[in-house]
């Protein structure tokens, strides 16, 4: 399999040429600028989004001074600043919505800067298209920055690279929910991998797991199965365990669960605990959860509680061995949570390659109102 990068117009971020500064400028702006930069970049590793802004900004307001003949380098810059403010997670609709603006503001003026330099910085407009895309305000705003992008990419005629860009445009805006127009350019991405690359060729597979979520969103389960088992298929010819093989095997768990064949859903718990080593000081994560049941009559008396219980993990992933531990509110809060503790499914621990039961395990479930 080919080893895949993201298409190249996919910065995380835009690098900044260490040689553009301006020779007048002072040493101590210098200095401040690499410190700036480096913890912007630090933030960003460490997925710090606060501290991205912050730095982010830091860099673009001294990069404005010591990039200010180098409009390439300044743009990177803006977008940088732009991206970590998009970045930034906030409740507060009055907030998030002038945090937005802001964004889109310094996207334009990336925009102006890259449309200004020769020879053409196609890659670096797309990438930047797709990130204002991110913060436009209504869905009519981030479809027409969408097309912007694509329309750049459709000029060297390259229908696999405008194909990347459609994928690049999903996995960019894309938010657990997402709109038909993505949907559609994700299955024409798809369509035309399929056309122009070979089945192992790494953007194939990737927008197969795509696609794959897309089916099993729309609870089609027999057509992203399909998918999912040939993502794994491809990424056994791997020797490391991509995150993506990993990501098949839990959503085939449920997916299986789903349909009631825990047999299936097995041989893929079992495939996860083989893949990923088990952390005794980590909780481990179900694969597979269901809803707890909120018993009724306690929600109409508008009674909350919760229950913490222990329990063992399986050599097959299931859950056994059930205890209450500590509870609040009444014993119908035990029921319902041990009976959806029941149904849960874990990768299980591996000890020597050996499937082990995992004991002792703990958790704490609560009953709580809006």
């Amino acid at each position: 399999m080919k080893t895949w990068t993201k298409t190249a117009c996919a910065l995380a971020i835009l690098a900044v040429s260490q040689t553009a500064f301006a020779s007048e400028a002072p040493q101590s702006q210098r200095e401040l600028f690499n410190q700036a930069y480096s913890q912007y970049k630090e933030a960003i590793t460490e997925r710090k989004n606060f501290n991205a802004v912050k730095y982010a900004k830091q860099s673009y307001q001294l990069g404005k001074i010591l990039y200010k003949d180098s409009p390439k380098d300044l743009a990177a810059l803006t977008v940088n600043y732009a991206t970590s403010l998009s970045n930034i997670r906030q409740s507060d609709k009055k907030k998030r919505k002038a945090t937005f603006k802001k964004a889109k503001a310094l996207f334009v003026e990336a925009l102006a800067l890259y449309q200004d330099i020769e020879p053409a910085q196609t890659t670096a407009m797309i990438d930047t298209h797709l990130k204002k895309a991110k913060v436009m305000s209504t869905p009519s705003g981030t479809k027409a920055e969408i097309e912007k992008a694509l329309e750049l990419a459709g000029k060297n005629g390259d229908e696999v690279f405008v194909a990347k860009v459609k994928m690049l445009a999903f996995e960019t805006l894309n938010r657990g929910k997402f709109s038909h127009h993505l949907r559609d350019l994700t299955l024409e991405a798809f369509d035309t991998f399929q056309k122009k690359l070979p089945e192992n060729a790494m953007d194939r597979v990737l927008a197969e797991f795509q696609v794959a979520r897309i089916y099993q969103g729309e609870k089609k389960p027999e057509k992203a199965e399909k998918l999912y088992l040939n993502v794994i298929k491809q990424f056994d010819t791997l020797d490391y365990s991509h995150p993506f093989k990993l990501g098949a095997h839990s959503r085939l768990v449920s997916i299986y669960e789903k349909q009631g064949d825990s047999d299936k859903s097995t041989e893929h718990c079992i495939a996860i605990g083989k893949m990923k080593p088990w952390d005794d000081n980590q909780d481990p994560v179900p694969l597979y959860r269901t809803a707890m049941d909120y018993p009724a009559i306690y929600a109409m008396r508008r009674k909350e509680g919760y229950v913490v219980l222990s329990f063992t993990i399986s050599q097959t992933g299931t859950v056994k061995d059930i205890e209450i531990l500590d509870s609040k509110g009444g014993h119908r809060f035990e029921t319902s949570a041990k009976k959806t503790l029941e149904s849960w499914r874990y990768a299980p621990k591996f000890e020597n390659g050996k499937a082990v039961d995992a004991k002792n395990m703990k958790i704490r479930l609560d009953f709580t109102l809006s």
